[in-house]
């Protein structure tokens, strides 16, 4: 008799509990393909200590569940949440980007996307000015 038990948990990846193998077979699988509507956004002129907020939306037009292992902002300034569950073809996913800068002047951020892509990791953008 065989036994096949499985135990994702936030230490795989941050998914929840899926089917037997769902994640380690997706990762190892045909990458998948996906759209972003626009990887650069503007953040427009803001204050120091202002905190704005962006949603960045990226489509699944793969044949295979989206995965995103991981949001990477560049800067301490910058924080990102996402639903952490696989994304089906078709769908999208959005990405939530808040930034509070803390030095004034042009700015240009990014963000790294890693998921089971061919790319692997795509890059996002926010820009802006910071004034007093």
């Amino acid at each position: 008799m065989i036994f096949s038990f499985i135990a994702i948990t936030s230490l795989s990846f941050g998914y929840a509990v899926l089917e037997t193998g769902c994640v380690d077979e997706l990762l190892y699988s045909a990458p998948t393909t996906i759209q972003i509507a626009r990887d650069t956004l503007s953040l427009g002129t803001m204050r120091c200590r202002e905190t704005k907020m962006v949603t960045f939306h990226i489509r699944n037009t793969g044949d295979v569940p989206l995965l995103i292992v991981d949001v990477r902002p560049s800067g301490g300034c910058t924080s990102v949440s996402w639903n952490k569950r696989p994304v089906n073809p078709g769908q999208e996913v959005e990405i939530t980007v808040g930034f509070e800068p803390c030095s004034l002047g042009h700015f240009l951020k990014s963000i790294e996307v890693v998921c089971n892509t061919r790319q692997h990791i795509h890059q996002l953008n926010l820009k802006g000015t910071v004034v007093e």
